[in-house]
């Protein structure tokens, strides 16, 4: 790692845009940590508008000093403490991203304001920001983003994405997903101990079918769960059995659940199955997405034990979730692993029925 503007530099706004370089002579995780540092000492002293060399690659970041999340206390307020807190992550978040098409949501003006979504990957961007060209609804292509390098997750912060969309599917087979997501949905009304509750219930009856699961939170009300699939179904027959394991669970549970599609419909006090996340086309804040919350909370996987022993969404936040990780590792970091052959599985379970 080098550095062409150092402290004193910063201090003396010699450039009005220092250049922060660095090498990954130690890999992905020295690298990181070495950006971290450099931006760390950058916001120290009020920088606003820098150059960061990551590998090779140029990234401008501007408006550092913005304030994004207005309840964030030290080192969760500003654009420039998002931009840190993704490449903190950029290990640890990167494989959750590779080779699939990412939906960013921008505010440019930070949470709590207007955002918008953004699924064709922007006209201009640099030369090292990879795409992929694919479908929702034929015949109609779309060019999506895909994040596959630290200085591509710096550039997307850049803009102002808050969050990231990853799809479930990769862009090698994009009909055909590597996950069922179950979305738990609070209803007005709704404590986050039922959404609690309401989780354990969905894993008991998931143990009981042979499915495993991941969970994590939200980042705002709810709890989002993931079942780990071999790739091979589309997305049209994993939101089939995605809409079969949610009503036999809402049955099991009438006065806890709805699957109501219709929010007029919904009663209050309940939890949303929400089964059309399975849909084309859609998709949920990824693992370690900032969520734009007033407090900068992040959509974090956790273990089925933290949910039991009391862990909650504002838990976890920019701040936090970067120790959590030095500390205690991906709690998902073997979900893909852990793998089940849906099809497979939905003929025996007929099976057996029969």
């Amino acid at each position: 790692m080098t550095t062409r503007t150092g402290r004193s530099a910063a201090r003396a706004r010699v450039r009005p845009h220092p250049v922060l370089l660095a090498s990954r002579p130690e890999g992905p995780d020295a690298e990181a940590s070495a950006l971290v540092d450099l931006l760390d000492d950058a916001l120290a002293h009020g920088t606003d508008a820098l150059s960061v060399d990551i590998d090779r690659r140029s990234v401008a970041l501007s408006n550092l000093t913005k304030r994004y999340f207005p309840q964030g206390g030290p080192g969760a307020r500003t654009k420039g403490d998002m931009v840190r807190y993704y490449l903190a992550v950029a290990p640890v978040i990167l494989p959750h991203l590779a080779e699939r098409p990412v939906v960013l949501t921008r505010y440019p003006d930070g949470a709590g304001t207007n955002g918008f979504y953004v699924q064709r990957a922007p006209e201009q961007r640099p030369s090292w920001v990879t795409t992929c060209t694919t479908s929702i609804k034929p015949p109609k292509q779309l060019t999506f983003l895909r994040i596959e390098s630290a200085a591509a997750l710096a550039w997307v912060a850049n803009l102002g994405a808050i969050e990231l969309h990853p799809w479930y599917a990769r862009c090698s087979a994009p009909a055909k997903p590597d996950f069922l997501v179950i979305d738990l949905d609070p209803q007005e009304g709704t404590r986050f101990e039922k959404v609690r509750a309401a989780a354990l219930h969905v894993k008991e009856a998931l143990d009981a079918w042979g499915l495993p699961a991941g969970i994590k939170t939200s980042g705002k009300s709810g709890l989002h769960l993931y079942v780990p699939i071999v790739r091979g179904p589309t997305q049209r027959e994993v939101h089939a059995v995605a809409r079969d394991l949610a009503i036999a669970i809402a049955a099991r549970h009438p006065r806890l659940f709805t699957t109501e599609y219709r929010i007029s419909n919904r009663p209050r006090g309940t939890v949303l199955l929400d089964f059309n996340q399975n849909s084309a086309g859609h998709t949920l804040a990824g693992a370690y997405s900032i969520r734009p919350t007033p407090s900068a909370t992040v959509s974090t996987p956790i273990t089925w034990g933290e949910l039991l022993a009391g862990a909650v969404p504002r838990d976890f936040t920019i701040v936090t979730v970067p120790m959590r990780l030095a500390q205690e590792g991906d709690a998902w970091g073997d979900l893909a692993r852990r793998r089940v052959d849906l099809l497979g599985w939905k003929e025996g379970l007929l099976r057996r029925a029969g």
